[in-house]
This record gives C-alpha cells, structure tokens and sequence, in this order.
C-alpha cells in the first residue's frame, strides 16, 4: 500500500524545522540510526542501520555540537547515541537519520517535555538533522492519511456523497500538493495554511470518514493522465473562481499564475443567467441581500458575513499591515506603493479588478500621500487584519465596500460586505454539501467543480 510523508510542522518562522523532540511510544520504542544521502531519502531506501537501539522511556532527539543525539528524556542517562551531521562520503553530503517505531504503532510526539500540545499519531517517525535543527517526518499509508484529512476538513454530519468527494480531493492533493515537499523530504505537511488540515483521531468502525475512504479506496482526480491539483476551500459566495485569478505562480511568484484547464469557476446559483458571465459588484449586492439565495452554498452560515471599521480601525491597522506586508517575501511583490513611497490618510477604497466569481484580485487605496495598489486575494485579506476585532484576516476576498464619509467627504466608517469564505478555486466543501443534498453522488460532485478531470484509479 502507498505510503505518504507527512512533514509536522510548528508556529516558527521556519515551520518545519524544529529545536528538538520527544517521542514517546506505548511498550517503548525502536530508534534505528542511519547515515544517508539526499538520493536515498528521496528513494525511501536509507540502507542498513547503523545501530537499532530501544528505549523504554520517551526519548529526545536534537542537534548538539553537529551531531544528531537521541537519549532517554531524563535528566540523567546513560542510554545516549549521536550521529555526526554533515559528513560526505565521495563528495556526497550524508544526512544523520533517526528511524522510530513502536510495539504499539502509535507514537507521541512534541517539542517540549510533558507538553499538554503533544500529539499520539499512528505510523512512523523519520527524524532528519537539517543544519542546527530537525525534521520530523510522519510516514503513513496513502488511505490513513485521507482518513485524518477528513477529520480536519469536512464534518462528519455532511452526506457521505460530499465526504466522498473530499475523500478523493484529499488523496489527489496528496499526490500533487501545490508546494513541492521534496525538498523538506516529505510528501505534504500538517498545516492548513499551507496543504490540508491533518487530524490524527481513531476513526471509529463505520464512521462517514470511514466508509468515505473505503468506497473510494485509490481513486484520484487525473487530468491527461496525470494526477490533478486539486484545490478546495470551505464555501465560494456563490459562484467559484478561475485559478489564476487566485494564485500566483510558485517559482516566478508572478500574478496571475498561468489558467490551469480544470480549475474554472463554475455557478453555484440555479437558473441564473447573470451568473455565467463575470460576477460585477451590483450582483454581489444583490446576492448579499437576498433573503434566501437559490445557490448551493447559500445554507452555510459562512455565506454571508460584515465586518465594521472605523476610521480609527482603519488608520491604526491599514498601514501596518502594507508595511508588514512588503517585508514579507510570499506577498511583497502585490503591494505596489505610490510614487512617494509614502502613505498619508485614508480618503478611500476600491476595488478595480475582479475574478470572474466576483472575488477582489485588485484593490486601490487612495490616500492623502498617493495610491497604494494590493493584488492577489490572500493579500487582501491579510491587509484588513485587526487585533482589536479578532480578525487575522477577511474570511474570504469576495467582497463590496459601503464607504461612510462626513460631511466634509472625508472617510468615518467602512463597512465589509463579504461573501463566503476560502479562496474559492475547486471544490468548495459547502457546495458539495448542498449538491448531495439534491440526490447528486460524488462523481457528479466532481464533475461540477473540475469539469475536464477525470476520476481514475491508481
């Protein structure tokens, strides 16, 4: 069966680079060391062990002095081994590797000792000494990891149809993640931010997750042959968006990324015809203020939603955020400053380019000091964070401003009308919700939001 790497992250900077960890496993555990190349951990082939030792208490492995030491967690013991980091063996750079198993299967694994944070997994642990850090590496099989997706993902109220959806996302975008792991030598990481939300919960015997995984058992969404990406989010406001009106490119982190053929937004509003073409902003108006919207989506709390700023709000977070921004290197490039390189007063606020579901790629800010400029959707939403109100950022760039001026024309209030929530591009998980609601199985699930993919077996 198909094994996946799943790299485990944390809050750093660096989030796959951690200080140390402990692991701890039921009935003790088995850490075997090895010394090998680039190759061979790409190959999943490390070699013949250097030692196999067991511990029956949990265990520490981190990087001291260039060297990868594993111990027993206590303050004092003589159950100590290391490996030395860097050597090269005919020019080729060897990485100290630490394999760890339990009798059990499960592992528990954290960054600090007796953590309330630490997490039980099932698996594998690989541990890679990376410079003065390490990386911790899951090994599970293709359907375990699908399983633990979908407890993050999709609620287990939802039809099984839709679960079955996500369930052949989920394996697909293990298969083809966006970001390309190889590097971190893994397939995927744990976080949402950045691939798929991974829970790690027993599934109980014939749950929705359960029987989702195993009436899809290795099947994939393919586009000439080749697995798709396969991109979701939580609810798209109506109507999905293109690909490229979303993403930028990984490599050139140009804007807009190249069209991908299958990543089309699609309609969620029945019978519609103003909803084929772009949304404009006087149909997200009027979708906003219907009282109940004929779209697939539009039973999800998460369709609608208003966020209130005030001036003050404004003034206070608005040219933080740019400058936080612009030092970031994921985002400085959709920040375009005025010529003054200045920011003055807010007069006010427009969106002057829209995806074709209507979500804002391209927001002007006209201030008292020149017009500052922000692509990208994400970059949108991050620019209206405020601690004060618990925002971290907008749930979604689908939006349209109610702009409150004095009677001197100066701005007061500006009012957020948002809909949905996640970029939008792919399936979106309350959509599938609602279109299993109306009797349609999960091929046709698919078939709706990745129109030229197929569903094939691997």
């Amino acid at each position: 069966m198909k094994s996946i790497r799943i790299g485990l992250t944390n809050n750093s900077p660096t989030p796959l680079l951690h200080e140390r960890c402990y692991v701890s496993g039921k009935g003790g555990l088995s850490v075997s060391g090895f010394l090998a190349s680039k190759e061979q951990l790409d190959n999943n082939d490390l070699g013949q062990a250097l030692f196999t030792r067991v511990f029956n208490d949990q265990c520490l492995i981190e990087v001291k002095d260039k060297t990868l030491t594993i111990k027993n967690s206590a303050s004092v013991s003589t159950n100590t081994f290391s490996l030395s980091c860097g050597l090269k063996t005919n020019s080729i750079k060897l990485f100290a590797v630490a394999m760890i198993k339990s009798p059990s299967g499960t592992l528990t694994i954290s960054e600090n000792q007796n953590s309330p944070l630490a997490k039980t997994y099932v698996g594998q642990l690989m541990i890679i000494a990376d410079q003065s850090k390490i990386r911790t590496v899951l090994f599970h099989t293709l359907e375990e990891y699908v399983q633990s997706v979908l407890h993050g993902e999709i609620p287990t109220t939802y039809h099984l149809e839709a679960i079955k959806a996500q369930a052949i996302c989920a394996r697909t975008y293990a298969l083809n993640p966006r970001v390309n792991h190889k590097p971190d030598f893994c397939n995927v990481c744990d976080s949402y931010l950045c691939c798929q939300c991974f829970i790690e919960k027993p599934c109980k015997p014939n749950s929705p997750y359960e029987i989702a995984t195993v009436e899809t058992e290795k099947q994939i969404l393919t586009y000439q042959s080749q697995p798709a990406l396969a991109l979701f989010s939580s609810c798209a406001g109506g109507h999905t968006e293109n690909y490229e009106d979303c993403f930028s490119d990984l490599e050139s982190k140009a804007f807009p990324a190249s069209p991908i053929p299958y990543l089309k937004g699609v309609s969620e509003t029945l019978n519609d015809p103003k909803a084929q073409g772009v949304i404009d902003e006087s149909f997200l108006k009027e979708l906003w203020q219907k009282q109940e919207p004929q779209t697939f989506d539009a039973w999800s709390k998460n369709f609608r939603w208003l966020v209130k700023l005030s001036k003050q709000d404004l003034e206070s977070h608005i040219h933080h955020n740019l400058s936080q921004l612009i030092k970031q290197e994921d985002f400085a490039l959709f920040v375009v400053p005025p010529q003054s390189g200045m920011f003055g007063e807010i007069l006010s606020m427009n969106i002057i380019k829209r995806g074709v579901g209507g979500t804002a790629v391209k927001l002007k800010i006209e201030t008292s000091k020149g017009a500052w400029e922000v692509k990208k959707e994400l970059a949108i939403r991050k620019l209206f964070k405020n601690q004060n109100l618990n925002l971290k950022r907008l749930a979604s760039a689908k939006v349209f401003f109610d702009q409150i001026k004095d009677d001197k024309g100066q701005l007061t209030n500006l009012h957020i009308y948002g809909l949905g929530s996640g970029h939008g591009v792919g399936l979106q998980q309350v959509g599938a919700e609602g279109l299993a609601r109306l009797g349609r199985n999960y091929s046709d699930i698919l078939s709706h939001y990745y129109a030229q993919a197929k569903i094939e077996k691997i």
